[in-house]
């Protein structure tokens, strides 16, 4: 929400909106990666400057600049593109009242990180690419390191982009908590999902990263985590995660029960059982998982296996 105080005819500074003609348009598709200041793109003031840094063509980029008088207030949903316009100096044009800036302490307060991942995740909302960071903390007192622990004498951006790299590489999905330099790592392989903690800290002329698993398979973590630690002191990967033991299979209506009563992991086991099961599949008990917005990596698992059983397995 924008409020503003003076005419833009005179202060200049309007905020400019790109409106949604088509359902195909390329600025829609996927709503955030497109949005300056919330993509993990930097605010451009200028078309042309915009243009590039989203990679839309003149075509598909149809500007409205509306006009404000003193008192105006502009409501828009904050998936709807839209870049300000610079502002003449000495002017004071508007205020700005909505989504939270890059650099506000509240992203270091891990409930409010969760809430807006809440909110706006399932729309493509990256607050690891948003959130601006300052230096990794000190080692707090009486702080006891996980077995895997990391340390190089490299930059804490360099460390961190390295570690993040080693990850992906890894299939290892990686989560934001807060601008406190703490992450959550999360992963499936099989049947068995793993939830890790991940902390950076400044300590002395080095920076340490702590890893350390807060629930799931241990063959699974060991595998992981011999890993990691390979790859970051310049090794060799040791192969893929090992797959942990087969659950007893279920019959298909206990199997929608866990879809419709468990935690989101036993959710994502069961919809996948259910994918490599050989039960017809009625399409119409998961169909809400084919219209649900995933935000959440356990929603993204378990939305994949649906769409798969919708292409593979189901019948009405």
């Amino acid at each position: 929400m924008h409020q503003h105080f003076e005419d833009t005819s005179k202060t200049s500074g309007a905020t400019v909106i790109v409106p949604c003609m088509e359902p195909d348009n390329p600025v829609y598709t996927k709503l955030y990666t497109h949005i300056l200041g919330i993509s993990g793109k930097d605010f451009a003031t200028r078309r042309k400057e915009a243009e590039e840094m989203t990679n839309v063509c003149d075509e598909e980029y149809i500007e409205i600049v509306p006009k404000f008088e003193s008192r105006n207030v502009l409501f828009y949903r904050t998936d709807a593109y839209h870049r300000g316009t610079s502002v003449k100096e000495t002017k004071t044009q508007l205020e700005k009242l909505g989504f939270t800036g890059r650099d506000d302490p509240r992203w270091k307060n891990e409930m409010f990180v969760a809430a807006m991942n809440h909110r706006y995740q399932w729309a493509g909302f990256n607050a690891k690419k948003y959130m601006k960071y300052e230096n990794p903390p000190p080692v707090p007192k009486y702080w006891h390191f996980a077995p895997l622990t990391l340390r190089s004498t490299a930059s804490a951006v360099g460390v961190r982009e390295k570690l993040f790299q080693i990850l992906d590489d890894l299939n290892v999905n990686v989560e934001a908590i807060s601008s406190f330099w703490k992450y959550r790592l999360q992963k499936v392989c099989g049947d068995a999902y793993i939830d890790i903690e991940c902390h950076f800290f400044k300590n002395g002329s080095e920076i340490t990263v702590d890893i350390n698993l807060l629930s799931g398979d241990r063959f699974v973590w060991h595998k992981l985590a011999q890993n990691i630690r390979d790859i970051f002191n310049g090794g060799n990967s040791k192969g893929k995660c090992q797959k942990p033991r087969v659950y007893p299979l279920m019959m298909s209506h206990q199997l929608f029960q866990m879809i419709k009563h468990g935690s989101m992991n036993d959710k994502r086991r069961a919809m996948r059982s259910l994918a490599l099961s050989t039960f017809n599949v009625d399409i119409r008990k998961i169909e809400p998982w084919h219209h649900k917005p995933a935000g959440s990596f356990l929603e993204k698992e378990i939305k994949q296996w649906a769409e798969y059983i919708k292409v593979h397995r189901a019948h009405l």
